[in-house]
């Protein structure tokens, strides 16, 4: 079997490396390779760097698209020109030539896939990792970037052969505010590699981690201004524009914050493995992968109480669930420290292996490839 693998618009294997998770994205298909054959060609947003990272092992072949098409400095122009990619590659008999399964990674360049599977007759899975409509909307876009996103939810779904989403509630919205559904439309949720996991029991009592861009989606405002004069140090991985700003807020708070910047996945695991307590605050989420990583690598989660998280936590079950429009975040980490913390670890742990494991998804993933082209 031989898959196409269409990326992201504007992401590459380039952008996988720079932000760490090269090889936790390449991981799925590595196993895929090994144990049943399946071979992938790599449709990149890259350049001849992508060219130089190697993939042999993983049965992976790489196409960088600016190889074939210009790169223009106007991402405009870049969105313009992708509409003849397609036209580029069928050109390229040699790239096509044996693909079975076309599948397009996040909905955005999904035009792309479209007009492939509508040149090569071949079936297109497209999978979204957190849907654009729903956050453009949770993002307060201007009127006509939502209506874009919204015809492009619809439009791809129509071409696709099968639509996956990673939560139950982007499923939901799909099914109600978009009023799409039918057979193709399924949950698939995101996964994690437990195998790299070593635990350890001395851990941070007094430091809470935080793991995502600094931006307002994240609210790491709540979180600082919730710590405020305590003992507690609040650690964040990940970089954006809110630096500044949230170095400001904890000033004025007078809250221990620390900028950890970015990590690649190997040092980010081993971070884990040194704190007791995760905080993710967000506004809204897809599948929050670092949620899952946290509660896989031993740490006590706290969420807000948004539809992604609840239904990943149950509170007091296997982490905590907190008001963002209340303080009652800073009490639940002090209440934490007098109950079984091992039971609600042990919890979390079941929640992955049953749910979340790379095993389960890998078995998924196979009989998805199976169903459309059989």
């Amino acid at each position: 079997m031989k898959v196409l693998l269409v990326f992201t618009f504007g992401y590459s294997l380039k952008t996988w490396s720079d932000s760490g998770t090269l090889y936790k994205e390449l991981e799925i298909y590595k196993v895929l390779f090994k144990k049943y054959n399946i071979e992938f060609l790599f449709i990149t947003y890259g350049d001849e760097s992508d060219l130089e990272i190697d993939l042999s092992e993983y049965g992976i072949k790489v196409f960088p698209v600016y190889l074939y098409i210009k790169k223009y400095r106007s991402r405009f122009l870049n969105y313009l020109f992708s509409f003849l990619l397609p036209f580029k590659l069928i050109k390229e008999e040699t790239i096509l030539s044996g693909v079975n399964l076309i599948k397009q990674n996040q909905l955005l360049g999904s035009w792309v896939s479209i007009l492939l599977k509508k040149n090569i007759k071949k079936p297109l899975f497209l999978r979204t990792g957190y849907d654009m409509y729903k956050f453009s909307k949770e993002e307060k876009k201007n009127l006509f970037v939502i209506f874009l996103y919204k015809m492009l939810t619809k439009l791809s779904f129509k071409f696709s052969d099968l639509y996956s989403v990673s939560s139950e509630s982007d499923l939901n919205f799909f099914k109600k505010q978009l009023r799409l559904n039918g057979e193709k439309l399924v949950y698939r949720p995101n996964f994690i590699s437990k195998k790299i996991i070593k635990y350890t029991k001395n851990r941070y009592q007094d430091r809470i981690l935080c793991v995502g861009r600094l931006e307002e989606q994240k609210n790491f405002k709540f979180i600082i201004q919730e710590f405020s004069n305590t003992d507690f140090v609040i650690d964040i991985v990940g970089d954006g524009s809110q630096k500044s700003y949230l170095s400001q807020i904890a000033k004025k708070n007078n809250t221990k914050i620390n900028f950890l910047g970015k990590l690649s996945n190997e040092d980010l695991n081993s971070l884990y493995q040194k704190y007791n307590f995760f905080v993710n605050a967000s506004f809204f989420e897809g599948s929050p992968k670092t949620v899952l990583e946290a509660m896989a690598n031993e740490c006590l989660v706290f969420v807000s109480n948004i539809p992604n998280h609840t239904e990943i936590i149950s509170h007091l079950k296997n982490g905590y669930v907190f008001n963002i429009e209340s303080s009652s975040l800073k009490n639940l980490v002090l209440d934490s420290k007098n109950i079984d913390q091992n039971t609600v670890k042990n919890n979390a742990l079941k929640r992955i292996e049953i749910d979340y494991s790379i095993e389960k998804a890998i078995e998924i993933e196979y009989q998805d490839y199976k169903n459309l082209i059989s």
